[in-house]
């Protein structure tokens, strides 16, 4: 066969086997070969530049079929699509490398340190958006992922990449002990796993929790400028109304989703939020019961010459200030605190070098939003009596670590407060609420997950789903989850297979490197 036709299929085999595993209803299996058909692309035979564009061709492929719903959140966030694909292409490049240099064998293992430091970079980064993480497309097999209390994400990836290896062995050498090692290990996970599965049991101890999905469509609905615009009151009576129909002495949290209330409020007199009238009169009927909301806050900021903020905003009235996607909880006594959006969507919520004098003045002078500002408050919330709580708000789900950070520093359950309209009727919306399920699985935390126009749902320390309301509800949902104060492995320990695997890669570079040189 043409060699150029030959890997041209390659190309899109590896691509189909990819856009299957990331499927609404897909079959992460097929990542178990998935990266075979690239890595098999006799790549001592063609230039770096032909096999790059092999590389990327297939990775776009995937960002365009599996993926593509980014778009609907701007222009400028879709931008991923194109140059997430182009660092992909380094860990294979890598591979070709070592190839090159007589290390077939140890190349092919070395690819697997290669990879996983990539996916490192995606979660350590600002500009990287880490939902393509092959760890992550396991989400919704949650009875075979169990493990990931002790591994995160990352395990899924070292799962998936040493199959490939190990089929790929069995390919070059047709020799029967790799064949034997690969179904070895598949098998051992998924075994470890059920087992894991069959024997946990949440705690006893529970919280009741009211969840309300006022269903407003982001686009049209929810904000000022949108065609159809719901007012204010009418929201905010959209909201109390389906809380009360659900909540009662016996209600331990109410939850609102993001930005529920988008009146926002300046954060040097939090206890502004008490002030709203339905809010005073929902915690005054429900005086045993804390109420976890998403509301927008404003910083101002005296800005000298040559100094700025993360993000700053400018009004000719206020001068500069700070916006930040926040999350309260109040209480019975209408005692507040709050937590403020740490990770922010790369190029929609947060524009590259905004903090710049240059970039700053640029985005002023083209009156282009500059986007929001992170928190570095890395507190918890507190909840009923003081109960912990980790604050998670949307875009936030997708960092396993992140997560995890705070559920180590005493977080008995997670609260994601999200806004899945954004993603439209896109595969966006299963892709997303998949990762809640890991989140649960990794720290052995209860999630009570919260949108505006679906997913919401109640998940359990497995990750199975106790309760939920599909989009395209207006309803409000009420359950029982359980609380835990244990930490697991990965809660304490972090994304560690991630660094361990940079050092590794780091040290089979240096040794083919020297090894070259003699």
């Amino acid at each position: 066969m043409n060699p150029i036709l030959k890997n041209t299929l390659y190309t899109l085999l590896s691509a189909l086997l990819f856009i299957a595993s990331w499927a609404e209803n897909g079959f992460p299996f097929s990542l178990f070969i998935a990266f075979v058909p690239l890595l098999l692309i006799r790549s001592e035979s063609i230039s770096k530049i032909h096999y790059a564009a092999y590389v990327f061709l297939t990775f776009v492929i995937l960002g365009f079929v599996s993926f593509l719903w980014l778009c609907k959140i701007s222009w400028t966030a879709s931008l991923v699509l194109i140059w997430q694909p182009i660092l992909m292409t380094i860990p294979f490049l890598l591979y070709q490398y070592m190839r090159k240099n007589d290390r077939a064998m140890l190349a092919n293992f070395a690819f697997i340190a290669f990879w996983l430091s990539l996916e490192l970079l995606f979660l350590t980064w600002d500009y990287a958006v880490p939902w393509v993480l092959m760890g992550n497309a396991f989400g919704s097999w949650v009875k075979v992922i169990q493990w990931y209390e002790y591994t995160g994400i990352l395990g899924g990836t070292l799962w998936a990449l040493c199959v490939n290896i190990l089929v790929l062995q069995s390919i070059q050498s047709k020799r029967i002990k790799w064949v034997y090692a690969f179904v070895l290990a598949i098998a051992l996970p998924l075994i470890t796993s059920l087992l894991l599965y069959a024997n946990y049991n949440d705690p006893n101890e529970k919280v009741e929790v009211v969840m309300v999905q006022p269903n407003i469509n982001p686009f049209t609905e929810k904000f000022p400028d949108g065609k159809n615009y719901i007012s204010f009151i009418r929201q905010m009576d959209i909201l109390v109304s389906l809380a009360s129909s659900k909540a009662d002495s016996s209600t331990d949290y109410i939850i609102f989703p993001e930005t529920a209330i988008i009146q926002g409020i300046w954060e040097d007199d939090i206890a502004q939020i008490t002030k709203f009238p339905e809010i005073k009169k929902l915690m005054l009927a429900h005086p045993k019961s804390c109420l976890i909301t998403g509301i927008e806050t404003y910083i101002q900021r005296p800005v000298a010459k040559g100094s700025y903020t993360c993000a700053p905003r400018y009004d000719k009235a206020i001068g500069y200030y700070d916006l930040y996607n926040s999350l309260f909880a109040i209480d019975g006594k209408l005692k507040v605190n709050k937590q403020s959006k740490e990770k922010l969507i790369p190029f929609y919520e947060r524009v590259p070098l905004a903090n710049w004098g240059i970039v700053n003045n640029l985005l002023q002078k083209q009156n282009i939003d500059p986007g929001l500002t992170a928190s570095s408050n890395k507190e918890l919330l507190q909840g009923k009596e003081g109960q912990l709580i980790a604050p998670v708000i949307c875009y936030e789900s997708i960092y396993g670590a992140h997560t995890a950070d705070l559920v180590k520093r005493g977080a008995k359950f997670i609260v994601i407060i999200t806004n899945d309209g954004w993603w439209d009727k896109s595969a966006g919306k299963a892709q997303f609420f998949s990762l809640s399920k890991i989140r649960a699985i990794e720290t052995r935390r209860s999630v009570a997950r919260c949108a505006n126009t679906g997913i919401t749902a109640l998940i359990d320390q497995r990750g199975e789903i106790i309760d939920r309301l599909d989009e395209g509800k207006r309803e409000a949902l009420k359950n029982s989850i359980s609380i835990n104060n244990k930490i697991t492995f990965y809660a304490r320990h972090g994304d560690y297979i991630g660094y361990l695997s940079a050092i590794t890669a780091i040290i089979f570079l240096l040794s083919t490197h020297f090894t070259k040189i003699k």
